[in-house]
């Protein structure tokens, strides 16, 4: 992994762990590559299941990465994506989540301002904003 010193060749490594949820891919997915605004996204899929998670992410989403991996836990899969990672930043995205217009590209913003932080947790929303 390249790490913050500019050698890297994204911006942000998205990784989404699919342990059978291919139906909830779509629109995790959609949210990460349409609301990335100006970052340089890699996005990578660990299959981590056995619903044809990593067929249907080829089939539907140019570019996006796929990993299979046997089900050892999510940790496990995480792992095997962070291994192959070529980002300044992670993201860890469960494929329940969706990503809002601007709020990865702000919290890129923020990170870049603040050399001193490592890690940092955002803000979960459910659907009706609570």
């Amino acid at each position: 992994m390249g790490g913050r010193e500019g050698t890297a060749s994204h911006d942000v490594c998205v990784v989404v762990v699919s342990h059978n949820d291919k139906h909830r891919l779509g629109s995790a997915l959609a949210g990460v590559l349409d609301n990335g605004g100006w970052l340089d996204l890699e996005a990578v899929v660990v299959d981590n299941g056995s619903d044809g998670s990593a067929e249907y992410v080829e089939d539907n989403f140019v570019g996006v990465r796929t990993i299979r991996c046997p089900n050892r836990g999510l940790g496990h899969a995480n792992n095997r994506a962070l291994e192959t990672a070529d980002a300044r930043y992670v993201l860890f995205l469960s494929p329940h989540a969706e990503i809002l217009e601007g709020s990865l590209a702000e919290l890129v913003a923020a990170l870049d301002r603040r050399p001193e932080v490592a890690l940092a947790a955002v803000k979960q929303l459910r659907d009706d904003g609570s």
